[in-house]
């Protein structure tokens, strides 16, 4: 798990030092720690407001990221900035993984 961590921090890392721009979105918080659970739901807080309250707590299958290898799994916008991916089958232990952001993540702005 500890390899999946690994990735995942480089890629969010990378994500928010891109994004150094006030009008850039980056991910200002996220509930991974020194390990991950396989069928932990990953959250991710944002800089801004991404999501209207019309979404809010309603599963949804947009692809607002991708995880590589795949992991199917649905989101939730628990609020404007607050995005949940719930895993359909977890990830798998010893795995490594990247995720990258989409530009779905705009469809509301």
């Amino acid at each position: 798990m500890k390899s999946f961590l690994s990735g995942l921090g480089i890629c969010l890392i990378l994500f928010a030092v891109s994004c150094t721009n006030r009008n850039h979105v980056s991910v200002s918080d996220s509930n991974l720690g020194d390990t991950v659970d396989v069928l932990q739901n990953l959250v991710f807080d944002f800089s801004h407001d991404l999501a209207p309250d019309s979404v809010f707590g309603k599963w949804d299958s947009s692809a607002y990221m991708s995880i590589q290898p795949e992991v199917k799994g649905m989101f939730k916008w628990n609020s404007a900035r607050q995005l949940v991916f719930s895993p359909a089958a977890g990830f798998k232990p010893a795995t490594s993984y990247k995720v990258h952001l989409s530009t779905a993540l705009l469809k509301f702005t």
